[in-house]
């Protein structure tokens, strides 16, 4: 798993909203072959254990079929899938913080960071990637950091640790992410607020794919 999109499931809805999502790509104008570089993040932090671990399976099967790579969410999520290692795992702050030691092996494992300090110590963890942000205005969640900010992260990074841009990403600033270091972007409602999410993520990977070469110009500094 190398994703350069990751589209992260809205907790509204449930498990409703996440099949209306997959409907939506599924049903959707873009063909699936497309969607290579891309991952689905489920999320939904408002569901208890049981009724997460319930709707994964299904997530797996679903977004496997239409050619999407599937990630799963936190420490529970990771406990669901541990015998699954093509399923990608993404931590948020408060699950990684507590851990001691280095990720166990797995095809792709994301850290959620919020600025610099968090960016370096999650990269003891040894993940593929972390998923910085705000890097644009985003509702409800404070002061953007922006992209210089951004640039600052992923000269601090080793350079095979992916830096993901979240927040307020669309296909309009997607490419200034990439040319302030970013390897890839993590989205919302760039595409789940759309009249056709698969055309909007198609749209973004199409917008994204001559723009990895830029990502990583960096000089590493740690």
């Amino acid at each position: 798993m190398n994703p350069r999109l990751i589209i992260i499931t809205e907790d509204r809805g449930g498990k409703e909203g996440v099949d209306m999502l997959l409907s939506a790509i599924e049903n959707g104008s873009a063909p699936r072959a497309r969607f290579a570089n891309a991952a689905v993040l489920l999320r939904l932090p408002s569901t208890t254990d049981g009724e997460y671990a319930g709707i994964v399976p299904r997530f797996l099967e679903r977004t496997r079929a239409l050619g999407l790579s599937p990630m799963v969410h936190g420490l529970r999520g990771a406990e669901i899938v541990q015998h699954d290692l093509d399923v990608g795992v993404h931590f948020p702050e408060r699950d990684w913080r507590i851990l001691s030691r280095p990720f166990a092996p797995r095809c792709f494992i994301s850290a959620a960071v919020h600025d610099e300090e968090g960016a370096v110590s999650a990269a003891k963890l040894r993940p593929s990637g972390v998923l910085l942000g705000p890097i644009f205005r985003t509702p409800d969640k404070g002061i953007p950091l922006g992209l210089t900010y951004l640039r600052d992260v992923r000269r601090a990074l080793h350079r095979e640790i992916m830096l993901f841009a979240l927040g307020g990403v669309d296909q309009h600033n997607v490419e200034s992410t990439f040319d302030s270091g970013a390897d890839g972007v993590a989205v919302i409602r760039a595409v789940t607020d759309t009249a056709d999410p698969s055309r909007a993520a198609a749209t973004l990977l199409d917008a994204i794919a001559p723009l990895t070469s830029r990502s990583g110009v960096f000089e590493r500094n740690r």
